[in-house]
């Protein structure tokens, strides 16, 4: 799957100390050994904030376990493992 980092986390507020660890609390998977994205061999530290890439369109919000590195390519499009969980953002709206 492709998805695209978004700007930040405007409106949304987690609960859970951190936004991994809402991913982690709400994928139900253990942390990934590697980052989501699929050429990417660094370990995940931060969850990203993403949309879904392509068509049809997909306004909605969801985090993923990232590497620093990837966690600062804001606005960029990537492809990512077919295992990772896309967590939605939305039910922890403010």
């Amino acid at each position: 799957m492709k998805i695209r980092n978004v700007n930040g986390a405007d409106g949304f507020e987690c609960h859970c100390g951190s936004w991994l660890e809402h991913w982690l609390k709400h994928s139900r998977q253990a942390l990934p050994r590697y980052c989501s994205e699929v050429n990417c061999f660094m370990r995940p530290e931060v969850a990203a904030h993403v949309q879904k890439d392509g068509e049809p369109a997909d306004p909605s919000w969801y985090v993923i376990p990232v590497c620093r590195g990837h966690y600062d390519k804001k606005g960029e499009s990537f492809k990512i493992h077919d295992s990772i969980e896309l967590v939605p953002v939305d039910g922890d709206k403010s």
